[in-house]
């Protein structure tokens, strides 16, 4: 229960970070 909350939190975390650097790019080639 505690390794799947703990993986459920590092994908959001990701899933944030990798968002924000797709949207950076995405505005520089846009």
């Amino acid at each position: 229960m505690t390794l799947a909350v703990s993986l459920n939190y590092h994908y959001e975390l990701n899933y944030k970070f990798y968002s924000m650097i797709y949207s950076v790019i995405y505005l520089f080639f846009d």
